[in-house]
């Protein structure tokens, strides 16, 4: 119960601590006893309040959304890798190397592929082919 003392007496949670702020509060008494060098540091610490934060999931966020817009739009060509050059002048340009056995079905339309994931994204990207075979990536 010692460990309640760390939720500030003017917080409204006080009375009934949800378990994130009995968790926190546990671990600030935990320290507090425990480690004489933070003793006095911790004694007059106290909170009013704590909660989680839900974290965004990855397939959410705009990089994973300009990849999958990526992926689409060179279907059904598979995508063996990417590198991002950085011009003298700060831009930046995404680098997307496609897969040798694609070339002669997709060579023409590389153009078109560059100037829709721009027009999509914002974003500058150049389409190639390996030059010195797939080992290379």
């Amino acid at each position: 119960m010692a460990a309640l003392n760390k939720i500030a007496s003017t917080s409204p949670s006080r009375q009934h601590p949800s378990e994130t702020e009995t968790s926190i509060a546990n671990a600030l008494f935990d320290l507090e006893s425990n480690i004489p060098d933070m003793k006095s540091a911790l004694r007059p610490l106290q909170f009013v309040s704590a909660r989680e934060t839900q974290k965004r999931p990855h397939s959410r966020t705009l990089t994973a959304v300009h990849d999958a817009l990526l992926h689409d739009v060179v279907y059904p060509v598979e995508i063996v890798g990417k590198r991002t050059r950085t011009r003298e002048d700060g831009s930046k340009v995404l680098k997307v190397i496609l897969d040798e056995k694609e070339r002669g079905g997709v060579d023409w339309r590389l153009d078109t592929y560059a100037e829709v994931y721009r027009k999509l994204t914002g974003k500058g990207v150049g389409f190639e082919f390996p030059m010195g075979g797939p080992a290379e990536y």
